[in-house]
C-alpha cells in the first residue's frame, strides 16, 4: 500500500458518520499521518523503540559483531536490526 492509498482509505474511515462541517479533507489526513511518522522516527532514532499500543512495538536493536581478522586487520562493529514485533490481541477473536 503506498502513500496516497493509505491516506485516501484513512480518510475514507475517518469521515464516515461525520457531520459535513467536521470531516477531514485528504490533505489534512496526510499532514496528521506525516506528523505521526515523523514522531515514530523521532522516537525511533532517541530510544530505539516506539509501542503502538495494541498494536506492535518497533525496535531498533544493535548488537555487538564478533571480531574477525580480514585481509591483516582485526574487525570489530554493531550490526544493527529492527524488530517488528505484532500483538497477539490483533489475532484473537
Amino acid at each position: 500500500m503506498n502513500l496516497t492509498q493509505i491516506i485516501a482509505e484513512t480518510g475514507r474511515r475517518v469521515r464516515r458518520g461525520k457531520s459535513p462541517k467536521k470531516k477531514l479533507t485528504n490533505k489534512q489526513v496526510k499532514e496528521v499521518l506525516e506528523a505521526a511518522v515523523e514522531v515514530m522516527r523521532e522516537g525511533l532514532h532517541d530510544e530505539g523503540r516506539v509501542e503502538i499500543q495494541g498494536f506492535a512495538v518497533i525496535e531498533r536493536v544493535t548488537t555487538k559483531v564478533k571480531p574477525v581478522r580480514l585481509n591483516g586487520k582485526l574487525t570489530r562493529g554493531e550490526r544493527t536490526r529492527w524488530v517488528i514485533r505484532i500483538s497477539s490481541n490483533l489475532y484473537q477473536k
